[in-house]
């Protein structure tokens, strides 16, 4: 029962599968013949169908298609429908490879708004460069011949960078596309990953018809054998009646001629049953029908390319222009819309992490919350890679607009530790140069004298101060 449900299971899986896969195929075809093409819910709606395939089919368009039952209105695209043989006999004589452009259309600028915070910074212009990338739809018709039946499969695969990824196209906005857009493409390789998805795709109704077929051949095979069984087990119970009748007929003395004649007829027939080649014969035909039945019952399964369609797409190169009060930067992100993803994200210039919060530094640089940080003495977003100094006396970090050099020492400080010499008109900072206790002026040792009460003077306020005791 549980096995049984698990077939049923299967087969509605395949027939979904092939529903789709039918859908695909469909789109892929009238699209390749520039025909307008519209999801209608489960229905396609094709218009605009060229005058040779109006006259293959026999009926002139717009065509409604249904997938799995058709009203008076409608055409009917199944397995051995009349309109899946005009497509595919269409293609045989024309062979179609196409080539679609997908079409994206949005407002980016909006989108980088909603996608990341800018901090400390805006966004003030947004550029983009389109660079397109293959995607490839193969579209095959797989035939199952077995006994008397003919079964005719469709199947889409789709191969994006040498690998197969689910693709509906009906899902997009979509053009001609144009050759001049794509460089040099590799058909072969994504080709060799579509016929080997393709394998797998039949695979699960190649083993149910297999399963089938195997088990059809072992009841056809025990039924040769029983019979050929049948006749060796009969050969040898009239072998053994011949010789019991042969005996009766040897102790009957004298034969009437009939009774001769019958004997002679007997002694013939046991001498072709004794004969080496008459089981022997039984064994040939019987591995003769064998085989025959093993012929009848083989899965022939042949898949046939019948439509390449090239679905190009665009990686969109995005050139960000981020500006703050003092600098501006541009940064470069690339966009896949198909996965609606950024393929190179924005990364932090200190951790390298992916960020979607961004912060300017006054030195341009992009980074993240956790990097950003300000400079202590005049207030700007600056980060590690540039406050590199500190000041000597209070261990401030300085960004390089912020830090100088004392002259003496020659120790980087902050504004708020640095002063300058009276004497020299240098500047210094506050460990290498003292205050006058008199005049408030700073000087370095050279221009400072201890006074009698151990106060220092600057040489200035010294010799003031003598002057005016020898006047007195």
């Amino acid at each position: 029962m549980q096995r049984r449900r698990h077939r049923v299971c299967l087969m509605h899986l395949l027939m979904d599968n092939a529903l789709s896969d039918l859908k695909k195929f469909a789109e892929s075809f009238f699209v390749n013949l520039g025909c307008v093409v519209v999801a209608d819910g489960k229905h396609l709606v094709v218009s605009g169908v060229p005058a040779d395939f109006e006259s293959a089919y026999g009926k002139l368009g717009p065509y409604r298609i249904s997938f799995e039952s058709a009203s008076s209105n409608e055409e009917l695209l199944s397995r051995g429908s009349f309109l899946l043989k005009t497509m595919m006999g269409y293609l045989e004589q024309r062979g179609q490879t196409a080539l679609i452009k997908l079409v994206f259309d949005q407002d980016y600028l909006a989108a980088f708004k909603r996608s990341f915070s800018f901090k400390q910074c805006e966004l003030v212009s947004l550029t983009k460069k389109p660079v397109y990338n293959p995607l490839y739809l193969f579209s095959f018709s797989t035939t199952l011949q077995y006994l008397n039946e003919k079964e005719q499969v469709m199947n889409t695969v789709a191969v994006r960078d040498g690998a197969v990824v689910p693709f509906s196209l009906e899902q997009y906005s979509y053009e001609q596309g144009n050759p001049k857009d794509l460089g040099a493409i590799d058909v072969k390789t994504s080709y060799g990953c579509a016929k080997d998805a393709l394998k797998l795709l039949i695979a699960p109704r190649v083993e149910e018809i297999s399963n089938v077929l195997t088990e059809k051949i072992a009841r056809e095979t025990n039924r040769i054998k029983e019979h050929y069984g049948s006749q060796l087990r009969e050969k040898e119970h009239t072998h053994a009646k011949i010789r019991e009748q042969l005996s009766a007929l040897d102790k009957a003395s004298p034969l009437s001629a009939s009774m001769a004649q019958r004997r002679d007829k007997l002694v013939e027939t046991l001498r072709l049953l004794e004969d080496a080649h008459f089981e022997s014969k039984l064994t040939e035909e019987q591995e003769f029908f064998v085989r025959d039945e093993e012929f009848k019952h083989s899965l022939n399964v042949s898949n046939k390319l019948v439509s390449t369609t090239l679905v190009y797409y665009p990686i969109f190169m995005f050139t960000l222009t981020l500006k703050n009060k003092d600098v501006s930067r541009s940064v470069v992100v690339s966009y896949n819309p198909l996965k609606n993803d950024f393929e190179t994200p924005v990364s932090c210039e200190q951790c390298t992490r992916a960020i979607q919060e961004l912060f300017l530094c006054g030195s341009a640089h992009v980074l993240c919350a956790n990097c950003f940080d300000s400079c202590r003495t005049c207030e700007r977003g600056m980060c590690a890679l540039c406050m590199k100094k500190t000041c000597a006396q209070c261990a401030r970090k300085l960004c390089k607009r912020c830090v100088s050099r004392c002259t003496v020492c020659w120790k980087d400080v902050c504004k708020t530790h640095l002063r300058v010499n009276y004497a020299t008109g240098s500047e210094g900072c506050t460990s290498c140069l003292r205050q006058c206790s008199k005049c408030g002026s700073f000087a370095d040792k050279a221009h400072l004298v201890r006074d009698l009460d151990g106060s220092e003077l600057c040489v200035r306020c010294n010799t003031l101060g003598k002057a005016l005791v020898r006047k007195s």
